[in-house]
């Protein structure tokens, strides 16, 4: 592994049914409302596509603009996308939805 990556994974109970939380990960639009560090996105959640927005990278105040192309959309269950910022760092970013076990369905969050 390099010195230059790094990897974030969370995990946690999902407080909705997959179908709701599909909706909301893939409404780039109400990111916004829901995820701090991605003050404005705007695109389709469409495998092949490409979405644009910004993150919020260090400071509040330090948005940068992205073009992640969407690598995985498949409905309820996983949208996942690839971009960064030329030169400087690339993401592979995703979210799991894990509804296998109806008792306690989950969430899975990861970036590289």
């Amino acid at each position: 592994m390099s010195i230059f990556t790094k990897n974030i994974k969370s995990e946690r109970p999902l407080e909705t049914t997959p179908e709701r939380a599909w909706e909301l990960m893939g409404d780039f639009e109400s990111y916004p409302d829901w995820n701090p560090l991605a003050p404005k996105m705007k695109g389709k959640a469409q495998e092949g596509k490409r979405a644009r927005g910004l993150l919020v990278l260090g400071p509040r105040w330090l948005k940068v603009p992205f073009w992640p192309k969407i690598v995985t959309a498949d409905k309820n269950r996983e949208l996942r996308w690839r971009g960064g910022l030329p030169l400087l760092f690339s993401a592979d970013h995703r979210m799991i939805l894990d509804a296998e076990e109806k008792a306690a369905p989950k969430i899975r969050h990861s970036e590289r």
